[in-house]
């Protein structure tokens, strides 16, 4: 993007929103702007997206939206031991609010856009399982193949998601110096 369009970053923690507005300035990223919103409030997302575009058509849509969404952080045990004793309950919460989110996000992708969702977890419930539950409930959006080099060494099979490479996970006990997590992209149809 070499800091050219927009990027509208959303934030609920104030204290996260705080370090996205300190990152961006020190890194000099004029196309940053972070907000506090609630993300699960699509309504509220379309109508921030439409206030920031810059030289383009909001009214469709963002070209591509990342979900980074919360979740155990089971992926980072080795730094966060303290997360191994987390209750189950909170599991079924998370996934709830992933669901959530992932729902707002996809009525922010224009057709022919990419929604990228990740998770710092390597449970299948927060990854795959949410990715395949949201496509059941959007069939407008298809899951292809990774095929960026430098993802290559994290691509990994997903047969229910139709098969080879469709989704990109690391793992702490084979990639080192990585907390273990899952992304996958989606593409609206258009």
């Amino acid at each position: 993007m070499r800091d050219t369009g927009a990027v509208v970053a959303v934030e609920l923690q104030q204290k996260k929103l705080r370090l996205i507005r300190a990152n961006s300035e020190r890194l000099r990223l004029a196309s940053v702007a972070a907000h506090a919103l609630d993300a699960t409030n699509a309504s509220a997302l379309l109508a921030l997206l439409a206030a920031r575009a810059v030289g383009c058509d909001a009214s469709q849509g963002a070209d591509v939206v990342v979900l980074d969404a919360p979740c155990s952080g089971m992926g980072t045990l080795r730094r966060n031991p303290e997360h191994r004793y987390q209750d189950c309950s909170r599991l079924e919460q998370l996934t709830a609010l992933q669901d959530r989110l992932l729902d707002a996000a996809a009525q922010c992708v224009r057709p022919g856009g990419a929604l990228v969702y990740s998770v710092c977890s390597p449970l299948e419930r927060e990854g795959g399982e949410r990715v395949r539950a949201f496509l059941r409930r959007h069939p407008a959006f298809t899951c292809p193949p990774v095929h960026t080099t430098h993802l290559e060494p994290f691509a990994a099979d997903d047969a229910a998601l139709g098969g080879e490479r469709r989704v990109v996970r690391s793992w702490t006990h084979r990639h080192r110096g990585c907390d273990s997590f899952f992304a996958a992209r989606v593409i609206r149809d258009l």
